[in-house]
């Protein structure tokens, strides 16, 4: 589960979080997440993925489809 900010910036990763688990996610202090996105377990390793990368929000001004 990537926790991404408002710039669409990636501030958090719980790796391994289980579908339809309604348990609070735990994040770091000073952590402000604008959204939140659901990928396979292990996915965002797999890809590279990391905190500090950068996704095109959809909510960006600009943004295809807007």
């Amino acid at each position: 589960m990537l926790f991404i900010d408002d710039a669409g910036v990636i501030q958090f990763i719980k790796h391994e979080a289980q579908p339809n688990d309604l348990t609070q996610v735990p994040v770091p202090t000073g952590i402000a997440a604008r959204a939140a996105l659901e990928i396979n377990g292990g996915r965002a390793e797999e890809l590279g993925i990391a905190v500090g990368d950068r996704v095109q929000p959809i909510w960006a001004e600009g943004c295809e489809g807007s």
